[in-house]
């Protein structure tokens, strides 16, 4: 395997390597210059070594500081200024990312780079920083040195032909690949390099010469008709393609080919021709010389494009039972199972499954998410909480989206103080030391707010802001609690200042503040009126914002303009929607009709309110009594 993936896929590698090889490289006595003094030359190669030690251990930020240390001890310490140089460039705190900045990191990682201008790692490793960089110009003119040092040095000149088609030198780049070939021999690589090169050049004679260099090269190699034919079909020749296609799959061994078999499916693809594509990708799966990853992910790639199109299922059946007959003990496969079964809306057939991966592998967070979900669909939210509590037997940090779940599941219950243990745990779990009803304590979230964690954390805010406003309301309007309503409002609060651009807690939030009918005060009304304005320009289809607009409205007595708005969630709604689904959005346009002075619409749309709340006691009252009245 080539050490350096043309195209900037090898800093990791090469950092890992450097790594390996850094005890070897900080030792090298004869590298270093005269230090400062004997104690601080020891003091900067303990914290280099420790350095070391923390990067193989996965500690980065620890890593970065050790070699930091390092280098301020001894700033001659070659090794250390280039480990410290290559991290300081791509810091974001302290004003470090600043163009000034960048110039001062790369001055200091130069320090090794110079020194030492024909150490290979070291130099591809400062190269691919550079180019992820965008700094291009330095990235080659480091390389080329590096190549004038190192001559027949491959993986040097991989690295090199990839800087030179980023700077659009293709004719270079070429030129480096033929050398490279004059080496190691004209390998697959080769060939697929060269005739991609010559493709972005616009050069078709070109490109299809090199695929059949290959082939007059490799004869016997299935690989180098396969590869010619998917040139052929890129320049539009279809026929050619085909026959090449044919010539490739008659060179493999019965019950192999799967990967010259899914070209051709993929090419069948193109084509529009839906029956070769299902017979390919059924015969590929047949394969023996394909593993179980690739079938699996094939797949899930055709069943995506089933479902996506709104497909025949029986297509999808007929692969599945291909598969599930080779491998009927594999969780992945039975939890794609369970997807595609889900999908077809059969939610017991989609449990069967996924307790069957469950049982076989119960260490995978994302099966036990699955579980719940499927439970949610079919509105069994008992059993849906059993399988989080059987998570947390098996999973010793269950992901955010499992306690989300089991959260949703406890307010569909109407169960908002078991939502609210669910969303403490959570709390506690990746944010300990925050109060669920109080503002955030920001000294003790700094070292978690990630840029995954703030986002993370505002859901949650938000999560727990319904819940408290979930207990508030089902109390009886005589025993209410304002204490639970506050709760529920400064969660919001919390959720707002990490992501002040959620259109779901800018929306919660809205309709909650009007949600005591006359009980909201002109300040509540006016803030409710702005964010309900955010939340509809922030997501300007999604039917529930536009609700919660359209009661804001009725609220502010724009009785014209609420139904305007009322009418227009409707038609988002669509008319196959349910009217079960949608009792609250019936209730509104109910209320909203009839201040437009049209009573008799109102307790049409009361009465479809009905079908899907017919205990709701104030909407059998305005049926009844035919008229409006606020709760």
């Amino acid at each position: 395997m080539k050490l350096y993936d043309q195209g900037r896929k090898g800093v990791a590698l090469l950092t890992v390597m450097l790594m390996l090889m850094a005890g070897f490289i900080g030792s090298a006595e004869a590298r270093k210059s005269k230090s400062p003094d004997e104690a601080a030359r020891r003091k900067a190669r303990h914290y280099y070594m420790s350095a070391v030690q923390q990067e193989v251990a996965g500690n980065t930020a620890a890593g970065a500081e050790l070699f930091r240390k390092a280098y301020e001890s001894d700033s001659t310490y070659a090794e250390a200024a280039l480990q410290y140089g290559v991290r300081r460039y791509g810091m974001p705190q302290s004003g470090l990312s600043t163009d000034a900045e960048k110039r001062n990191s790369q001055r200091i990682a130069r320090k090794f780079i110079d020194a030492y201008p024909g150490d290979i790692f070291p130099n591809l490793l400062y190269a691919n920083i550079m180019e992820s960089a965008d700094e291009l110009q330095e990235a080659v003119a480091v390389i080329e040195r590096l190549n004038k040092e190192n001559p027949g040095n491959t993986d040097v000149m991989q690295m090199l032909s990839g800087l030179y088609l980023d700077i659009n030198e293709p004719e270079k780049a070429v030129e480096m690949l033929d050398g490279i070939a004059r080496i190691d021999g004209e390998d697959a690589e080769y060939f697929v390099r060269k005739a991609g090169i010559k493709v972005a050049l616009n050069d078709t004679v070109g490109a299809l010469d090199v695929a059949r260099q290959w082939i007059v090269t490799s004869p016997a190699e299935a690989g180098a008709p396969a590869f010619l034919a998917r040139m052929q079909s890129y320049f539009g020749m279809q026929e050619e393609a085909l026959s090449n296609f044919r010539k490739a799959e008659d060179m493999m061994e019965p019950n192999n080919g799967g990967s010259i078999k899914l070209q051709m499916a993929s090419y069948y693809k193109t084509l529009g021709d839906s029956v070769n594509f299902d017979n390919k990708t059924y015969e590929a799966l047949l394969c023996e010389d394909l593993d179980f990853s690739t079938k699996k992910d094939v797949l899930a790639y055709y069943l995506q494009g089933i479902i996506d199109g709104n497909g025949d299922r029986a297509r999808g059946d007929k692969l599945f039972g291909v598969l599930l007959s080779q491998y009927p003990h594999e969780p992945e496969l039975l939890a794609l199972a369970s997807r595609y079964s889900a999908s077809k809306k059969d939610y017991v057939k989609a449990l069967e499954e996924i307790d069957y991966a469950l049982d076989l592998d119960h260490s995978v967070n994302e099966y036990w998410d699955q579980a719940m979900y499927y439970c949610m669909m079919a509105d069994d939210f008992d059993r849906g909480l059993g399988y989080f509590e059987k998570a947390k037997k098996y999973i010793e940090r269950p992901a955010v989206s499992s306690f989300s779940l089991a959260g949703g599941m406890a307010m569909l219950k109407e169960r908002g103080d078991d939502a609210l243990k669910i969303y403490r745990e959570e709390l506690d779990m990746y944010f300990p030391g925050q109060s669920i009803d109080g503002e955030m304590n920001m000294d003790a979230l700094r070292k978690y707010l990630t840029a995954d964690g703030v986002n993370t954390l505002a859901i949650l805010y938000q999560e727990i802001g319904d819940a408290f406003f979930k207990i508030y309301s089902q109390e009886k309007a005589s025993e209410r609690n304002d204490e639970n309503k506050e709760k529920a409002f400064r969660n919001y609060e919390n959720s707002l200042k990490l992501n002040p651009n959620s259109a779901l807690t800018l929306n919660n939030y809205a309709y909650f503040l009007t949600k005591d009918g006359k009980g909201f005060t002109e300040e509540q009304l006016q803030k409710a009126d702005e964010m309900s304005k955010r939340a509809v320009s922030i997501t300007p289809d999604q039917p529930t914002y536009l609700d919660t607009r359209a009661w804001v409205l009725f609220c502010q007595g724009d009785y014209k303009g609420a139904k305007e708005t009322q009418l227009k969630t409707l038609e988002l709604l669509g008319e196959d929607s349910d009217v079960k689904d949608n009792s609250e959005v019936y209730e509104h346009l109910g209320d909203i009709l009839f201040m437009n002075k049209e009573p008799e619409a109102a307790v049409e749309n009361w009465k479809k309110a009905l079908i899907g709340d017919p205990d709701r006691e104030v909407l059998q009252r305005k049926v009844r009594q035919k008229t409006f009245f606020y709760e």
